[in-house]
């Protein structure tokens, strides 16, 4: 939801404070805080995982969304949405090594690939919510506030319905045989080939889901619109609307797809399509800027836009997370 919101705030923020609207590197910061506090938070989560367990890593996850968005809400200075995005970001670090792992060790075996799934289609969902809710907010006095504060409602929620799930049955197992615990050592078992290769694959894919865009289209797609020569506000908007939404379908044909036409074609299928669509945004958008800023090549960079999505969503966007949760 983060993602969707933090794109479409911006467009507000810098109008709002002229330090940010006339600093490219200052916006940036504000965008990227995110994925830094991701990586912090990825690596802190795991431990909790561990030593706490899967519920109270998923609180503590929930904890940073809601403080960060309350303090990105609040803020008269532009210095502070920096501090405040970076903690939604250990939130959404610490939840991405959480949730997975949560559903996979709670769930039936019969029906785990299906909830994994499902996973997926709710952080588009969010997303798509979340563009839906800025649209609606574009009328209200200090719009960027209530974007960014709405943020950290479903965290609340979240928090109230995890007193009602139990914990991980595997993580009770393991900490209840802690004292009979062999240490592992990780140097020798990544000598063994199927576990090289499983993490080879299974990192590979995540590290071409982020190499190919996808972080930068979600996080400026307001704004891409809006250099593809669509200035008001509410067109940026409503534009990322429709692309959120078409997020949305292409995950939901994915889950159908992943398993009719498997991983493998899917995620090449995907890949080729990803480039012949960045291509074509690439194109426009560098004609618009230097040689012609017709009308035409505006609407063919919304186009090249939606064709990204369309070929990202079924399988970079959904096949990375199905193969790690099943290697």
């Amino acid at each position: 939801m983060n993602t969707g919101v933090i794109s479409s705030a911006l467009l507000y923020i810098k109008e709002d404070f002229k330090h940010v609207k006339n600093n490219y590197f200052f916006q940036e910061l504000i965008v990227a805080m995110a994925l830094v506090g991701a990586i912090f938070g990825a690596t802190i989560g795991s431990y909790i995982n561990d030593a706490l367990g899967r519920k109270m890593a998923i609180v503590v996850a929930n904890f940073c969304f809601a403080v960060g968005s309350l303090i990105m809400a609040i803020t008269l200075n532009p210095c502070v949405i920096i501090i405040g995005h970076f903690l939604v970001g250990l939130g959404v670090g610490a939840a991405s090594v959480t949730a997975l792992v949560y559903i996979a060790e709670v769930s039936p075996s019969e029906i785990r690939g299906g909830l994994v799934g499902f996973n997926a289609l709710m952080i588009i969902g969010g997303q798509f919510l979340s563009f839906v809710i800025n649209y609606g907010l574009t009328k209200v006095l200090g719009t960027w506030r209530w974007m960014l504060g709405v943020t950290g409602s479903p965290a609340v929620v979240q928090v109230v319905f995890m007193i009602f799930l139990p914990e991980s049955p595997r993580w009770l197992y393991f900490k209840k045989e802690q004292k009979n615990k062999v240490k592992v050592n990780y140097s020798y078992v990544f000598k063994l080939k199927d576990i090289r290769v499983a993490f080879i694959c299974g990192a590979g894919l995540q590290a071409f889901q982020q190499f190919i865009g996808i972080s930068i289209v979600l996080y400026y797609c307001p704004i891409i619109i809006q250099l593809a020569g669509f200035k008001s506000n509410n067109a940026a908007l409503f534009f990322s609307l429709i692309v959120s939404g078409l997020n949305a379908g292409g995950t939901i044909l994915g889950i159908y797809l992943i398993d009719a036409s498997g991983r493998k074609m899917l995620t090449l299928g995907s890949l080729l399509g990803v480039a012949i669509a960045l291509t074509i945004l690439s194109v426009a958008c560098f004609i618009i800027g230097h040689v012609n800023a017709s009308q035409v090549y505006a609407w063919l960079a919304i186009v090249g836009l939606a064709l990204y999505i369309i070929f990202f969503a079924p399988g970079m966007g959904l096949v990375p997370w199905a193969v790690n949760s099943e290697i």
